[in-house]
Formats: structure tokens, sequence, C-alpha cells
């Protein structure tokens, strides 16, 4: 009655899950077919408690099957470093099917991106996703080479400002603990194409604090709390595309408990309480007499976004402030 060495299921000469057993306890590596998803293979490694180290899923589209009837995985992409396309190349992205945000790059230089959108330059680290705002290597969005199942961490601190009225700002500091890994790969359609990519998840448990006002607040505040912090939760999954060097979806929830943003990224991609922000277009510029196409799957936010498990009730406090002011990073 104990479980002992191989275990295979062979459905129509495919191998459709695979383990091994030692003494009862599941060891090593394995894959099943996806119980919920039959489309996709889920690889998984036991490490020596019986516990699962890493877990990744595989879309059918990159499987194909050797003499054995076993699965082999083949990328559709080379993900050893981050490519970008020409200078003048155009992204543009929508998270509410109404309106575009559209980027161009400038130029890539020393590990710097550049783009230009509307009257602002943004910059970015090429190696790294981050904006260059944030200390270099502090923070990895990406980290090449990108191979399934790869895991990372990194922690950061930066300085959040935002507008109060005419004549004043207020702001506070937000830190960082962000644990990723490489979920998957998974060919997505979304309304600027088709594309063949790596899903990349990330958990972060964040702090906002010491906040504080310049100029005169339009309101008194105080803090509800001796240490005037607040923390909670964010779960960001994103749909990058090595062939264009950015993602091309990605879905966010903030919470004040873990619990309510552990959903994986076909969940997220379909909850209420989700941002997705999503490709409509990629190419080059549009001429003056050419119109960007129409978002077609962005959809609009509820209005109870990002305030799940935290407190609804609105007052003056500096911790109620911090909540409703969400850092999509």
């Amino acid at each position: 009655g104990i479980q002992q060495g191989e275990d295979k299921t062979v459905q129509d000469g495919k191998v459709i899950s695979y383990g091994h057993y030692n003494d009862d306890n599941p060891v090593g590596d394995g894959f099943r077919l996806d119980s919920f998803a039959e489309n996709r293979i889920n690889f998984y490694q036991y490490d020596s408690d019986g516990e699962i180290k890493t877990i990744y899923s595989i879309d059918l589209n990159y499987i194909h099957y050797d003499d054995k009837g076993m699965p082999v995985v083949t990328l559709p992409f080379n993900a050893e470093t981050r490519k970008m396309p020409d200078p003048g190349t155009v992204w543009a992205y929508s998270s509410n099917g109404k309106s575009h945000r559209q980027i161009q790059l400038v130029s890539v230089k020393d590990n710097i991106v550049s783009y230009r959108s509307g009257d602002h330059d943004i910059q970015e680290y090429l190696k790294d996703y981050t904006p260059v705002s944030t200390p270099e290597s502090s923070r990895k969005i990406l980290s090449f080479p990108l191979t399934l199942g790869k895991q990372w961490k990194d922690s950061y601190q930066k300085q959040v400002k935002n507008s109060w009225g005419e004549n004043a700002e207020w702001e506070y500091t937000y830190s960082a603990e962000a644990n990723s890994y490489i979920s998957g790969i998974e060919k997505v359609t979304v309304a600027g194409g088709t594309f063949d990519t790596l899903v990349i998840e990330r958990f972060i448990h964040w702090t906002k604090s010491n906040p504080h006002h310049n100029g005169k607040p339009m309101t008194e505040m105080t803090c509800a709390t001796q240490d005037c912090k607040v923390s909670g939760y964010t779960k960001e999954v994103l749909w990058y595309a090595p062939s264009i060097g950015r993602g091309v979806l990605k879905a966010v929830a903030i919470s004040g408990a873990p619990q309510l943003v552990s959903s994986g990224g076909q969940e997220m991609r379909q909850s209420a309480n989700s941002l997705v922000s999503e490709l409509t277009y990629f190419g080059p510029q549009p001429q003056d007499n050419q119109q960007m196409p129409p978002p077609q799957y962005a959809r609009e936010v509820s209005a109870s976004f990002f305030t799940q498990g935290f407190p609804l009730v609105m007052n003056n406090t500096w911790e109620f402030m911090m909540i409703h002011n969400p850092l999509i990073e």
C-alpha cells in the first residue's frame, strides 16, 4: 500500500502525468496535464521533504512528444538577453478599453532604454525592465537569462509624490520586498496582436510610511496609528514577449491581505479586482492621416478596485490617504 518508484499515466500514446515516489512521498521532477485547462502541462519539482519546490506551466502549443511519448518543451524565442527593436518603434497600451498610452523608442545605450511619451521622456534599465528612478539592480522585474522556473528576490524604496490642489503636494516613503518567478510560456492574443510570451509572476509585500505635505493642505491630517504606516500586498503577472522587448499584457491586484492576491494570471485577468493593461498597438509611428487602432479587450476598473482587505470609510487620516493612492509598478 506504499507508493514506490515511477508513476506514469499514458493516454493515446502520450504521457500525461509522470513522477516518482519514495516511501509514499513524491520526489524529484514530474509533470501532469492540467486538470482545469487541458491545453497546458504543469511541470514541478519536489524537494527532499516532499514539498513542491518549483512549478511552471507550458501551453501545448510549445510541446512536442518524443518516441517514448514524453513531452519536450520547444522554446519559440531566445530569452538569454533583452533585445529591442529599431528606434522609432511605438508601443501603445490601454487599461480601460477607451484610451491609449503611447511610448516611442528613442535609443538604447549603455543599459539604458530611452522612450518618448507625449511631452515626457522615460528611461528604464535594459536588463531589469525597471525605471531609472529606482536604484539600479535594487528592483528587477526581469532577471536574464529568463529560464522556466527561475526565481529571484529584490527589495527597494522610493519617495512617492502626489499633487494636492493647486499649491500643495503630499508624499510618503514606499518600501517593498518582492519575490518573482517565471511560471510558464503562453501564447496570448491582445488588441495589438498574438504573441509568444513568458509569464512572470511577482508577489510584493510593501509598506507606506512617513507621510507629510508641502504647502497649504486641503484639510488637516492626522495619524490613526502610532507609527503612521500602512502595509499591503501586490500581485503582478506580466506576459513578456521577447520578440518585441516588452510586456504585452499585465494584471495587477492590491490588497491588505495576502490571500486576496494569491490568484494565478488566468484568474486575475477575469477578476473585477484586478487592473488589466494590454498592448493595443506595436509597430512604426502611425502617419498623420492614420489613426491608432481602438482598444478591444481592456476593460473598466470596478469601484472597489484596490480596496480589498482595507478600511473603506473615508476619513482624514494619512493611512486612508496612502491606502487609496495605489502604486502601480
